[in-house]
């Protein structure tokens, strides 16, 4: 299983564009997803003004797709598998949609 995952940075960065292959990314599991949203809380200079905020305070969330290696990246799809989040305490949370 592969997994396409949009990211969304917070109050600080624009939305991501679920039709376009740009914003797109591509992971070989929900871990290396979840590794990856977790890794740009960190003070990462590639991805500044990123905090573990809920997203309904400004944080970032992302959504997953997931489907087989040659269906990826998943575009234009309306309803993600999974939402990605930091909770209340900092830590991610990986929820169904």
């Amino acid at each position: 299983m592969k997994v396409t995952m949009f990211w969304h940075g917070g109050s600080s960065y624009a939305a991501p564009d679920t039709h376009s292959a740009r914003d797109a990314e591509v992971f070989d599991s929900i871990a290396a997803a979840r590794r990856s949203f977790a890794a740009r809380a960190d003070h990462d200079p590639y991805y500044p003004c990123v905090n573990d905020d809920d997203p309904q305070d400004g944080g970032p969330e992302a959504t997953l797709y997931f489907g087989k290696p040659a269906d990826h990246p998943i575009i234009g799809q309306d309803y993600p598998d999974r939402i990605v989040r930091f909770g209340p305490r900092g830590g991610v949370i990986v929820e169904r949609a």
